[in-house]
Order: C-alpha cells, then sequence, then structure tokens
C-alpha cells in the first residue's frame, strides 16, 4: 500500500520518514519551479489553485492540504516515494517560525508580497510543518520548511534582511532538528533559531 505523503500529524522532524519528507519536497520543487514559468506569475504566488480552507485543524492540517491538493494536481496516479534527497535545482530550503512572528509587514513589502505581512512564504513553496520539544516552551519550537526556486532566492533573501525578529531564515542559518535530513546544508550560521534549542 502506498504510503500517505500528506498524512496528519508527521510533525515530529526525527520521526518523520525520509521517503515522505523527500517526496514532499520533490513534489514542491515541481510545482514551484513550474509556476515560475506561467504567464500570470507574480512573486506572492499564492494562486488559488492551492487554497486551503479557511476553517482548518491547526498549521499542519493546512499545510497537509495544500500539500495533497499539489499532489493531486502534479499527478493522477500517487508518485513513486523519494529515497533520497533531490536536487534543489538551484532553490534554497528556508524556514518560518509562526511564534516569533512580530508582523511588522516589511519583508512583505520587500519582496512584492513574497513574504505576507505575517512574514509566511507562498503555499505554493510549503513542505511540511514541524514541532520540537525543549526544556522551555518557546518562540522557535515549531516551524513550517519552504523551498524557495533558484529564481525567488534573492528576493526572498532581501525580505530575510528586513526581518528583525529572524523568523524567516534559510535552513543553513538554524540548528533545527530537520537540518540532519539535509547533510549538504552549508554549515549553520548566525539567527536567532541557533540558540532556540
Amino acid at each position: 500500500m502506498q504510503r500517505q505523503i500528506w498524512e496528519r500529524n508527521q510533525v515530529d522532524p526525527a520521526t518523520i520518514a525520509d521517503d515522505v519528507l523527500y517526496t514532499r519536497l520533490a513534489e514542491t520543487i515541481a510545482w514551484t519551479n513550474a509556476i515560475i514559468k506561467r504567464d500570470d506569475f507574480r512573486p506572492a504566488m499564492r494562486y488559488s489553485d492551492l487554497q486551503w480552507r479557511l476553517l482548518h485543524n491547526g498549521r499542519d492540517d493546512a499545510i497537509c492540504e495544500v500539500g495533497a491538493a499539489r499532489q493531486f494536481a502534479l499527478f493522477e496516479t500517487p508518485t513513486a516515494l523519494v529515497q533520497k534527497c533531490p536536487d534543489l535545482l538551484g532553490g534554497r530550503l528556508m524556514v518560518y517560525f509562526p511564534d516569533g512572528d512580530l508582523c511588522d509587514g516589511a519583508a512583505e513589502q520587500e519582496t512584492e508580497g513574497f513574504f505576507d505581512v505575517f512574514n509566511v512564504p507562498p503555499w505554493e513553496t510549503w513542505v511540511g510543518y514541524f514541532e520540537e520539544s525543549s526544556r522551555r516552551r518557546g518562540s522557535y519550537d515549531s516551524y513550517l520548511l519552504a523551498y524557495v526556486p533558484s529564481a525567488l532566492v534573492s528576493l526572498a533573501d532581501s525580505g530575510m534582511l528586513v526581518n528583525p525578529e529572524e523568523c524567516i531564515l534559510w535552513l543553513s542559518q538554524t540548528a533545527i532538528k530537520i537540518r540532519s535530513k539535509f547533510p549538504d546544508e552549508q554549515s549553520v550560521g548566525h539567527g536567532a533559531a541557533d540558540n532556540a534549542f
């Protein structure tokens, strides 16, 4: 039986199966790289193709709903599970910490809406939602992992530079557990999440 790639409650970065995570990422890469070629492309993305329900059962539910819709739009039959990390095609992985957000709108303005007023990247880019346990419940214990295609890396970077609370960072700038699934990422840089765990 085919494993459910977008099954809810796969939020522990230590226990999510590699093939599930890498298949989610492969689908996200395929989708976002197709989006940037659309005639109606705009940096804000957020097309109605993947619009999630307003009334959902939490962050993980919303992200899995988007992922399942994307999977259905990409493939009429289930995809084969991806066993190793797919080629990022010049793109990068980023992390959004929703509980660390001050929603000042600076990143939204800087990126033509790629990040919204709450610093959330477009749902087209979402790979998964994760929660980590720590001795103290902190603002950097839960996060959204997203893929930024190469054509938008510079734009996303400009938004991160004007984000004073550092709730949006490149994965390589963090010390979060999901990094262990991506061994080719650059070494840990500086950022608020470095001290979160």
